[in-house]
């Protein structure tokens, strides 16, 4: 694979990735728990191929149910992120089917950059590494509040710091490529950021879990999709400054246990 450096942009930022939940609390059993994520400064690392790769876990029974955001991607490059950031910050939404099943669960989660070119002349991918959340699904536990779960903080946190992103051309076609800078001692993060969107997120959590309900009725494929667009609308809720959330992963199917 050959690679040309063009313009160098050199700037230092931090892309944000952020559990805002579950928590490491216990929840009542729900056939749609929500996990959610956000992408804290998405504009930048969007277009440079972002993907949250998400396990759940049931502990006790070593069970493993693998699932990637977004869901809704770069055609190019299916499951990674491509082109403008749809909002920033961006979430990601997957309900779980939790129902008749009791226990310890974990997440296990990584932000990856496909795009990098930090390590070599060559295009790389870079992994923040897996994080870990427990939680507890039981009867007489919460009902998740996702607006109480921001307004908290998100505790589980992964960071990639980017010194630049160069227009590079990769055997010919022409690409963007960032440069992580590494050092986790680097980053910058903030999930308080999340606050004063509590109300927002919640209401894009609710309105894609009922979307979800009417995949699961209409079918996971895009007649599917435009089908439940059309029936319930893809509400965009207004964030700060008067920008909207987008909330992205939405056409997935039920992860059963």
């Amino acid at each position: 694979m050959s690679i040309l450096f063009a313009s160098l942009l050199l700037f230092a930022t931090t892309v944000e990735g952020d559990l805002v939940f579950p928590r490491n609390e216990t929840y009542t059993p729900s056939p749609h728990s929500p996990v959610v994520f956000a992408v804290q400064n998405a504009k930048t690392g969007w277009p440079i191929g972002l993907r949250i790769w998400v396990e759940v876990r049931r502990t006790s029974l070593f069970f493993d149910k693998v699932f990637p955001f977004p869901m809704i991607s770069d055609a190019d490059s299916p499951g990674f992120t491509g082109g403008p950031a749809p909002a920033d910050p961006a979430l990601f939404s997957s309900g779980v089917n939790l129902t008749g099943i009791v226990g310890e669960f974990s997440i296990l989660w990584t932000l990856y950059v496909s795009d990098n070119c930090s390590a070599s002349k060559e295009v790389d991918g870079y992994s923040t590494g897996n994080r870990s959340t427990s939680f507890i699904i039981a009867v007489g536990g919460k009902t998740p509040d996702i607006a109480a779960a921001v307004e908290s903080c998100p505790v589980d946190v992964a960071a990639v710091v980017l010194d630049g992103v160069a227009n590079t051309e990769v055997d010919g076609k022409e690409m963007l490529c960032g440069f992580v800078g590494g050092a986790a001692a680097k980053a910058k993060t903030d999930p308080c950021a999340l606050r004063p969107l509590s109300k927002v997120i919640a209401a894009n959590v609710s309105a894609a879990i009922e979307m979800q309900e009417c995949l699961e009725e209409k079918g996971f494929d895009q007649k599917g999709f435009e089908a439940c667009k059309s029936e319930a609308g893809l509400r965009l809720y207004p964030g700060a400054g008067g920008s909207s959330l987008l909330f992205v992963a939405l056409a997935i199917s039920v992860l059963d246990l």
